[in-house]
């Protein structure tokens, strides 16, 4: 599939497939000239799953590390958190990785390095069958649509 069609799979979903789906078409047709930048309101995002996320304290302060480099910079920080379930819909994340390269962040577009990649591999290859969890996510600049999801975001996912 190409990434048009990705995209337009999303709005399908959201639409069609969505207790708001009518906010949505609204909301795809007020922002269309945003294209992929479309924002989607996260509060009615309903999918979620009930667990409880822990973080470690490396996590938690590389996690803050990257919220001052994305306000500093105004540019989206690419991270992976490392983790495992430790019990039904207990999820405890004790590693990360983020972007180190200055020229892998931009304004509204979070790239994935080849080291990061690379890390991501080698961690699944090493943790195929032990309750392994990753969390793939990037950080927004602090504006109008910040603590949104973007189409984009959504057309990455799939």
């Amino acid at each position: 599939m190409t990434r048009e069609q990705y995209s337009q799979k999303v709005k399908d979903i959201m639409i069609h497939k969505n207790p708001y789906g009518a906010y949505h078409q609204q909301n795809f047709n007020t922002y269309s000239a945003y294209g992929e930048m479309t924002p989607i309101n996260s509060d009615i995002i309903n999918n979620m799953p009930n667990s409880k996320i822990i973080l470690s304290e490396e996590v938690y302060g590389s996690l803050l590390g990257v919220q001052d480099v994305t306000n500093i910079e105004k540019k989206e920080v690419p991270f992976f958190l490392y983790g495992k379930e430790v019990e039904n819909n207990v999820i405890e994340f004790d590693s990360f990785i983020a972007s180190s390269s200055r020229d892998n962040r931009q304004r509204a577009e979070a790239n994935y390095d080849e080291n990061m990649r690379n890390d991501l591999v080698n961690k699944l290859n090493n943790n195929r069958y032990n309750g392994f969890v990753v969390c793939h996510g990037h950080s927004h600049p602090r504006g109008s649509f910040s603590e949104n999801f973007s189409l984009d975001d959504f057309t990455s996912y799939i």
